[in-house]
């Protein structure tokens, strides 16, 4: 997977930005894909974004036009199928199984998040929910079930997304004691043969 980095989420404190308005929209995109990923689309205002970002929330509507649709322009981002490679299912669900279990980030344009994070923090939203659904579909579950073809694809890479958002949560949420560091390998090869069975 591109750009895959282990590292911890950057605070927008942490980036140095130039002051025009790529940078300020980079500052304004910084500080609400981390605060999404911490508290949640409901969890986050726009003024707590605002002083994370150096802005004001005035310039926030100006640049989105509202916390909707500047956590749609993150999500469309976001939530991606990030392969590259010439596309092989098993070399796939390895690579998969490893970057879930391995707690990896991705480095965007403008911060290093846990895509998986982003979207589960939200789930409570009734506003972020049909917005992270749109952006899983056509940023993630159209592009691989392309890849994989045949009969029932989609449902194939429903099933698949299952099993890893269902590590997910198990790891990241519900604090699974099973997912401690002296099973990582073991389940990274239990998590890639579940996703293999999915085709």
């Amino acid at each position: 997977m591109r750009n895959e980095k282990v590292a911890k989420p950057v605070s927008c404190d942490e980036v140095v930005f130039h002051r025009n308005s790529d940078d300020t929209r980079r500052r304004i995109l910084c500080a609400a894909a981390v605060g999404f990923s911490e508290k949640g689309y409901d969890g986050l205002g726009l003024r707590e974004i605002a002083a994370d970002a150096g802005v004001t929330a005035a310039m926030i509507n100006r640049y989105f036009g509202s916390k909707e649709k500047l956590f749609r322009t993150i999500a469309a981002d976001v939530i991606k199928l990030r392969y590259e490679k010439r596309f092989v299912f098993e070399e796939f669900c390895g690579e998969v199984s490893k970057y879930v279990m391995s707690q990896k980030l991705l480095e965007f344009d403008y911060a290093r998040l846990d895509p998986s994070m982003f979207c589960l923090r939200s789930v409570g939203s009734r506003t972020a929910v049909p917005i992270v659904a749109e952006a899983f579909h056509r940023g993630f579950l159209l592009p691989l079930a392309k890849e994989i073809g045949g009969k029932d694809a989609e449902l194939k890479v429903a099933m698949i997304s299952s099993c890893i958002i269902g590590s997910v949560i198990l790891r990241d949420m519900m604090r699974s004691p099973v997912f401690a560091g002296r099973n990582s390998r073991k389940l990274t090869k239990m998590l890639g043969n579940a996703i293999k069975n999915c085709r």
